[in-house]
């Protein structure tokens, strides 16, 4: 898993196309300089780049995130088969 999120490949891009060097900007973030040439490049996100991938929309996915997250808090943490089964729902929605 990256040890750097959007917001701070985002950061790094924003400072440079201020006039910071790609250097400073991948140093000063800590996202990889070859991250930062990719994006000026335009390689998209990750998360677009597989999008028409996934199963469930993002709204779908977070509505499913939400409600893991009730369970948990009431001390029933949802099984794999019901989180399939929310999902499977979710998606026929």
């Amino acid at each position: 898993m990256s040890q750097y999120t959007e917001y701070e490949i985002n950061q790094a891009l924003n400072a440079i196309s201020n006039g910071l060097s790609v250097r400073k900007a991948a140093l000063q973030y800590g996202v990889p300089k070859s991250t930062l040439y990719d994006r000026i490049q335009g390689t998209q996100s990750r998360d677009i780049a597989f999008s028409d991938l996934q199963r469930l929309s993002p709204t779908q996915e977070s509505h499913l995130a939400e409600w893991i997250r009730i369970q948990a808090a009431l001390g029933l943490p949802p099984t794999h088969q019901q989180l399939k089964e929310f999902a499977e729902q979710k998606q026929s929605n």
